[in-house]
C-alpha cells in the first residue's frame, strides 16, 4: 500500500510524506534502514529534534540535491495526534 498524505505542497514540496506498507521484507544493508518511530512509552529525549531530508535548495542550483535538517520543538504524543488527525498510528491500518 502506499499512503500519501493530504495537504502536500506540489509547488514547494511541503507536506510531502508517503507512508509504504511492503508485501515482503526489506533486507537491511548500509545503505538501506528502518526508520524507527516512537513509541508511546518511550522515554523523551531531552536534546531538540532534528528533521533531515534530500531535495533541492532554493539558495543552490535547482539541479543540485542536497540534504537539508531544521530544528523542531518536541510535542506530546495526544497533541500531535490532534495535530495531524489521519495519519496512521500503531494498531490503525493502512489503506
Amino acid at each position: 500500500y502506499l499512503r500519501i498524505e493530504n495537504g502536500t505542497n506540489k509547488r514547494n514540496h511541503s507536506n510531502d510524506i508517503a507512508v509504504l506498507h511492503l508485501k515482503y521484507s526489506v533486507a537491511y544493508d548500509d545503505h538501506t534502514k528502518p526508520l524507527p518511530l516512537s513509541n508511546v512509552k518511550d522515554k523523551l529525549a531531552t536534546e531538540d529534534c532534528v528533521v533531515s531530508g534530500w531535495g533541492p535548495h532554493r539558495s543552490i542550483s535547482r539541479r543540485r540535491v542536497v540534504l537539508s535538517t531544521v530544528r523542531i520543538d518536541r510535542m506530546k504524543f495526544n497533541l500531535a495526534m490532534k495535530l495531524y488527525i489521519g495519519v496512521p498510528f500503531k494498531g490503525q491500518e493502512i489503506i
